[in-house]
């Protein structure tokens, strides 16, 4: 599924970024929202920071990979967030 989904998106001009989230599996699941929020953050930061993006970021998945999709732009609209990276990713 992630090599077409890869596909997919670079034939439309898209870059395509695939993140692995690391941690334990029996971690307590409030404790996974947490690491997930700040390898969101980080991975945000990067990619602002890279000179293939433009500031907009979009996000895919379903199941655990939405979730973690979703905690990206949790960080990105929270009140108060700042503009992630050199590109500014915005809101």
């Amino acid at each position: 599924v992630v090599r077409q989904d890869s596909r997919v998106f670079a034939t439309r001009g898209y870059a395509f970024v695939m993140v692995w989230c690391d941690g334990p599996k029996e971690e307590v699941a409030d404790r996974v929202f947490e690491r997930w929020h700040a390898d969101a953050a980080a991975v945000l930061d990067w990619m602002g920071q890279q000179s293939w993006c433009d500031g907009r970021v979009g996000t895919h998945g379903v199941s655990l990979v939405g979730s973690t999709a979703f905690a990206a732009v949790q960080v990105a609209q929270a009140p108060g967030a700042p503009p992630r990276g050199r590109g500014g990713v915005r809101r």
